[in-house]
């Protein structure tokens, strides 16, 4: 009978200990997360809604800005995301992704920020390409409007214009396609909170006598020229909000991974 070599036997032990020991982790830290899991899709669900109305309303050129999270006038602006870092809900979400959805929310509500003022400013401009055609402009309380006809046809038929949406290649061609039988006036306008912040009319009577391709192109270039530099990051934002989106997707799918679970068991054995 041969000697026995303790040497291999406590060896094996200690692996075989170890394996028992990890796999016993790994089952309890499977366990964990499967009772985390609905309380995580749910979570990554509304992250999600949230990024796709970002990206929703930067592609329609309706982007949200920091006043769309404020309670009041007077408070501060509350963004989710934002708002996850400061209550810690963060901490429970993925390390790699959530601190980059964080940075993008603060650059889409920039953006928006951006956009709003320039919305805010869009009416002068409009006024401005207008007078430089030398168009006839009535100012009265509320309104303003074309008088190259001598007619009272304040009223009629108008299609209603926010000059930023002419910033839009759709939106411009369809405006452009709508009018072309100068059988309907123009209404360039913009209400903020209920407010009416400008009211432009061109008169279905004087639409004949002005080239609104034109004028729809002068306005176009001036909106582009009055941009703020940040504004040139659409297409990127955009980009980084979807890459977000199909990332956010898998995670409603699977929170924790196969691998991502093993890891975390092993992290667990340093803490």
């Amino acid at each position: 009978m041969g000697e026995i070599n303790w040497i291999t036997v406590l060896t094996n032990s200690i692996i075989s200990l170890i394996l028992s020991f990890t796999m016993f982790a790994f089952g309890l830290r499977a366990g964990k997360e499967r009772t985390d899991r609905v309380k995580l899709r749910e979570t990554y669900r509304e992250i999600y809604s949230h990024i796709n109305k970002l990206l929703e309303g930067i592609s329609e050129n309706k982007p949200l800005n920091w006043n769309h999270f404020q309670n009041s006038a007077h408070s501060d602006s509350k963004p989710p995301c934002k708002e996850m870092m400061k209550t810690g809900e963060h901490l429970e979400l993925s390390k790699n992704l959530f601190p980059n959805i964080v940075e993008l929310e603060k650059d889409c509500l920039i953006y928006g920020w951006h956009f709003k003022q320039l919305t805010l400013k869009s009416g002068e401009l409009v006024i401005k390409v207008l007078e430089e055609n030398s168009i006839p402009l009535k100012k009265e309380q509320y309104r303003i409007l074309t008088t190259i006809e001598n007619s009272d046809d304040k009223d009629g038929s108008y299609i209603e214009i926010k000059p930023t949406n002419l910033l839009s290649d759709q939106k411009y061609e369809q405006y452009l396609n709508r009018i072309s039988n100068n059988d309907i006036g123009i209404h360039f306008t913009y209400v903020d909170q209920s407010k009416v912040i400008f009211s432009i009319y061109i008169r279905k009577c004087d639409i004949q006598h002005i080239n609104m391709a034109k004028v729809f192109s002068e306005i176009r270039t001036l909106l582009e020229k009055n941009q703020d530099d940040f504004m040139s990051k659409k297409d990127e934002i955009l980009k980084r909000l979807e890459k977000t989106l199909l990332m956010l997707g898998k995670l409603i799918k699977d929170p924790h991974s196969f691998w991502g679970t093993l890891v975390n068991t092993f992290k667990d054995f340093f803490r």
